[in-house]
């Protein structure tokens, strides 16, 4: 128990250490943690989620563009090669 106690303060610290610099400006890079049992191929469950929000998206803007009956226009062939 005392182990686990020891871990959490010591996390707390580092936490509190990284938020103090960060305050004053420090030019730091924050780091996330990730448990250590998450499927992280392909990207975390948020990563993951906000990729089926952007081929949901996606596939709504080529019908648009599909329904607007647009010719050769720039910007509808660009949106029809999705980029």
């Amino acid at each position: 128990m005392n182990a686990i106690y020891d871990f959490l303060t010591a996390k707390k610290k580092a936490m509190e250490a990284q938020a103090a610099l960060l305050a004053v400006g420090a030019d730091i890079q924050p780091k996330y943690e990730y448990d250590s049992d998450e499927d992280i191929d392909g990207g975390t469950w948020e990563h993951k989620k906000r990729m089926l929000e952007m081929e949901a998206t996606k596939g709504k803007l080529i019908n648009i563009v599909n329904n607007l009956g647009c010719n050769e226009n720039l910007k509808c062939i660009l949106l029809r090669r999705g980029v």
